[in-house]
Formats: C-alpha cells, structure tokens, sequence
C-alpha cells in the first residue's frame, strides 16, 4: 500500500533528525525508550479538490510532562513534519492528551477536578462557566 511507503518516510524523516520513530507497518516491537510513533487515524480527512492523496496518519509523540519545553519540543517536530510532507490541518485536527499514573490510576474526585478544569479551560464563554458554577454546586458529585 502506498500509504506504508508515507508510514516509513516520516518515521524515517523524524529518525534521521534525532527524533526516535517506530511506525507500525514495519511490524517488530516498538523501541523500549520513548519514541515517536507513526499509525493510521481513521478520522482524519485532507482537503477535497486538491490534487494530492490524503493519507489517514497520526503522529503520536513519547510519554512528556506538561511543560513549556515539552510544548517546544511538540512544535519542532510539528515543524519538522511541515516543512518535509504536505500537511493540513483544520477545525477537525487537534492535539489530545492523556493524563495518567501509570497503574496507580486517579480516584474520581481527581478525574472530576480534572475534567471540570478541562471544560472550564478550553471553552470561553460565559455560559460554559455558569454551567459549570452549577455543576460545583450540584449536591450530585
């Protein structure tokens, strides 16, 4: 498929500038240390009329605290890929996290807090906060 052959030419674009990749059409095990990792995401669509093929790829960045150089470090290899493969994003493209520790796992009063705090976050505008104020409030949690 030619879409193994975009797999391995940004796996190999991020190896050869210092960013360990493992992409898995290649199949074998992934590196033990952190790395970088090339797969599909059925979500993902390109443009329509344009003249190139869209490909359905996500890169997935290693394990990384929240902050400001992880952020850097995101954005240079976002960079990176930019400037060697044709990229697009739009509305629909977007960077998700995931909050974890390890097996320890979080009690619901931390993954409450912690979505509250997403909400509250991400979205700008006053009815956001008030919806959430009552939620606070609600005698449910």
């Amino acid at each position: 498929m030619a879409e193994f052959g975009v797999y391995r030419h940004i796996t190999k674009t991020l190896n050869d500038n210092g960013y360990l990749a493992w992409n898995e059409c290649d199949g074998g095990p992934a590196p033990d240390e952190p790395h970088w990792t090339v797969t599909n995401d059925l979500s993902v669509r390109g443009p329509e009329g344009t003249p190139y093929t869209w490909f359905q790829i996500e890169v997935i960045s290693p394990k990384l605290d929240y902050i400001p150089e992880s952020i850097e470090f995101i954005r240079e290899v976002a960079d990176l890929l930019a400037e060697t493969h044709k990229t697009y994003c739009d509305h629909t493209s977007g960077l998700h996290i995931h909050i974890g520790r390890e097996r320890a796992g979080f009690p619901f009063a931390v993954i409450r807090d912690l979505n509250q705090f997403y909400g509250l976050s991400s979205r700008n505008s006053i009815r956001s906060i008030l919806s959430l104020d009552a939620m606070l409030s609600s005698d449910k949690l």
